[in-house]
């Protein structure tokens, strides 16, 4: 008897063991893990000059895209790979040009923890493919997504040969032998990490028009017993999830995403910043000019115009607000004029010599800009050139100047600047030429003109 349950035991054991190894946990699946990176097969390339590890404006031009790039979205990461191989002295200074462009990325709000380093020897395009860069003087930025592995389906386990599931057997043997049962055979459930099977929801079963049997599903695979039901045999593809960066300018292609493109903040602002006074600010942000010119001036008067020729003058100029809407002027000015008059020798001169200080008002801000001035000078008059002077004329005067006008200068390239202004002199305590005129009480005021022109640098 001993030995007939032995044999009882044994029999009943290895007709479990299939339904025992079909109720087994599916195999691990051995799909790539959903958190690890997938990079772009084409780099962001950063280049050094020499043996220098400073960043050049094109190298932070690079490593603004890759910044912006890794904001747009939280599954974006970058990795850093230098030059590979070399000795111990151009090993130091790839580590040291690693480093620069870490930091770089780190001041422009890049969170370290989602930067990694490598070499040039791993993983990528770059460093193996056709084209690859060679130079050692080079950093590569790899734009990384956990997206695009995420969005990968893991591949389903497959059961062991010659297994079947107990569920889709007894769904589909009730199916075939019970023909009052009108639903499809539902496909076993693997049971959830705590070992506790989920809820299983049959489909609603949807009939044609005229009841002639279920319709199949979009995406599976059917098959249909003896009485006409539909038993479903595999599972429905599974979704793909939707890249969480798909709400932002990056597109997706046979390769992968393609990185948001960023604004052009470079060279199409280029005239914007010329006109606005941006980027080509001169050293002193306001603008200081100093510039040495001359032109022609003379009298208005008639009874001064009476004893004068028009003549030339000069003069030096330095104006602090050449980027402002407001500036300042101080200038030296200078006029040598021919005077003829009973008593005078026929090369006699009037020369004058004096100062100004005046508010300049910029109309604009760009390379052609108009202005209007006022202020007041001094300009001191002396005849010169002649041996004697028994005219009625006096031989100096002291005359206080208002001078007003309008002007236009331009900056014709960077730092140099021409202008040329129009100014009126109002002239006040002037007795100069009064003495031919006394007996009959008028004066010869010394209101004056002056055309000039002027050449000079902005800093």
């Amino acid at each position: 008897m001993g030995w007939k349950r032995s044999a009882l035991c044994s029999g009943l054991v290895l007709s479990l063991y299939p339904l025992t190894a079909a109720a087994a946990d599916p195999p691990i699946d051995s799909s790539p893990s959903a958190d690890r990176a997938v990079c772009e097969s084409a780099p962001k390339v950063v280049e050094f000059r020499g043996s220098s590890t400073r960043l050049s404006p094109a190298a932070k031009q690079t490593l603004d895209d890759a910044v912006a790039w890794s904001k747009s979205s939280a599954d974006h990461s970058l990795r850093l790979r230098g030059p590979a191989g070399g000795g111990a002295a151009d090993s130091k200074v790839a580590q040291r040009r690693t480093l620069a462009v870490k930091s770089y990325l780190s001041q422009k709000g890049v969170d370290p923890a989602r930067i990694s380093e490598g070499d040039q020897s791993s993983g990528s395009a770059s460093a193996t493919g056709a084209g690859a860069v060679k130079n050692a003087s080079v950093v590569e930025v790899d734009t990384c997504s956990t997206a695009l592995a995420s969005a990968t389906p893991a591949t389903p386990a497959t059961s062991p040969a010659g297994s079947s599931s107990p569920s889709s057997s007894s769904g589909s043997s009730v199916a075939a032998t019970d023909p009052t049962l009108n639903l499809p055979a539902v496909p076993p459930v693997p049971p959830s990490a705590t070992g506790i099977a989920a809820p299983v929801v049959p489909p609603p079963a949807s009939t044609t028009a005229n009841n002639a049997g279920p319709q199949t599903p979009p995406g599976e695979i059917t098959d249909r017993t003896a009485s006409g039901t539909t038993a479903l045999s595999t599972l429905p593809n599974p979704p793909v999830a939707p890249s969480p960066s798909s709400s932002t300018t990056s597109t997706s292609s046979s390769t992968g995403y393609q990185e948001p493109q960023p604004m052009d903040n470079g060279s199409s602002n280029t005239a914007m910043n010329d006109t606005n006074d941006g980027s080509d600010r001169p050293h002193s942000r306001v603008g200081i000019g100093t510039t040495i010119g001359g032109g022609v001036i003379g009298f208005v008067d008639d009874k001064a115009r009476a004893f004068t020729n028009p003549g030339g003058s000069w003069e030096t100029r330095v104006t602090a607000g050449t980027r402002e809407f407001v500036a300042l002027e101080a200038a030296y000015v200078g006029s040598a004029q021919s005077i003829n008059a009973l008593g005078l020798d026929n090369n006699a001169r009037l020369i004058g010599n004096g100062a100004e200080g005046d508010v300049r008002v910029n109309l604009t801000r760009q390379m052609v800009q108009p202005y209007l001035f006022g202020g007041l000078g001094w300009d001191h008059y002396q005849l010169s050139m002649s041996g004697t002077n028994t005219s009625s004329l006096r031989d100096k005067d002291d005359v206080l100047t208002v001078p007003f006008g309008l002007g236009l200068s331009l900056r014709v390239a960077k730092g140099l600047l021409i202008d040329l202004r129009g100014t009126a002199r109002a002239a006040f305590y002037d007795d100069l030429m009064d003495g031919p005129y006394a007996a009959s009480g008028q004066d010869a005021k010394l209101h004056s003109w002056n055309l000039a022109g002027r050449l000079g640098w902005e800093f």
